[in-house]
Formats: structure tokens, C-alpha cells, sequence
């Protein structure tokens, strides 16, 4: 895997998104590029941070809130 190749599955990795064959060519080819990979893996994981604190949460629809009670009234009378 070429450090180019490297980059763009770096992303991928960050938010968990490689297969189990890729994942492990990706942590060889981490240790091989060694401290250049750790700092672009820093940085990934930074603008990873940043994006997940710019989303906004959407309000829950009412049938997910109304299935979810459920589920917790028919635990508590389990009990």
C-alpha cells in the first residue's frame, strides 16, 4: 500500500468503515509508515471530532419515542 493509498483509507478507518482484510493491511502498512501514518491518523481523528460536534441532533419521530416507552413499561412490569 502506497502512503497516497494510505491517506485515503486513513479516513475510513478513523470512523470504522474498513473490512476486517482491510483493516489489517491498514494497521501493517500504519506500522510501516510509522511516524508520518500516527500524525495524519492524529489529524483524521481531530477533523473527525470537529464534524461529529457540527451535527445537529434530530428530534426523535414519534413513533421511535412511542416504541421505545413501550419497551421500557413492559420491562418495568417484567419486574
Amino acid at each position: 500500500m502506497s502512503f497516497q493509498e494510505f491517506e485515503s483509507k486513513a479516513r475510513l478507518f478513523v470512523v470504522g468503515a474498513l473490512d476486517d482484510d482491510e483493516e489489517q493491511e491498514f494497521v501493517k502498512a500504519r506500522r510501516r509508515f510509522g511516524d508520518r501514518a500516527e500524525h495524519l491518523l492524529a489529524d483524521c481523528h481531530g477533523l473527525a471530532a470537529v464534524f461529529a460536534l457540527t451535527l445537529r441532533p434530530l428530534p426523535a419521530r414519534p413513533e421511535v419515542k412511542e416504541q421505545l416507552f413501550s419497551l421500557i413499561r413492559a420491562t418495568l412490569h417484567d419486574h
